[in-house]
C-alpha cells in the first residue's frame, strides 16, 4: 500500500479491466487473488496463520511452523526469544 490514502492504479486491479470503478475493481481483484492463494495452499500445503492475533502470538506461530523444517542443529541459537529456539 502507498503511504497516501486510497488505492493506487495497480493495487486496485484497475489495469485488469474488471470494472471502471476503482472500488469494484479492487474487490474483484482481491477476490481472485484470494482464490489463487487458496489453490496454492492446497497444492503446496501452505499453512495459515491468523494475522488478527497479537504480534507476539503471530511470531510464536511462525516460529513453531518454521522450526519443523529446520535441522535440529539450527533450531536453537539464542534463548531471548528473538530467534528460533
Amino acid at each position: 500500500m502507498q503511504s497516501e490514502k486510497g488505492l493506487n492504479y495497480w493495487e486496485s486491479g484497475i489495469d485488469l479491466n474488471y470494472s471502471e470503478s476503482v472500488y469494484e475493481s479492487f474487490v474483484e481483484y482481491q477476490t481472485r487473488i484470494l482464490a489463487e492463494f487458496n489453490k496454492m495452499k492446497a497444492e503446496f500445503d501452505f499453512i495459515t496463520i491468523d494475522a488478527s492475533r497479537s504480534m507476539d502470538e503471530i511470531f510464536l506461530a511462525l516460529q513453531s511452523a518454521i522450526r519443523k523444517y529446520l535441522p535440529p542443529s539450527n533450531r536453537s541459537t539464542l534463548n531471548d526469544g528473538n530467534v528460533l529456539q
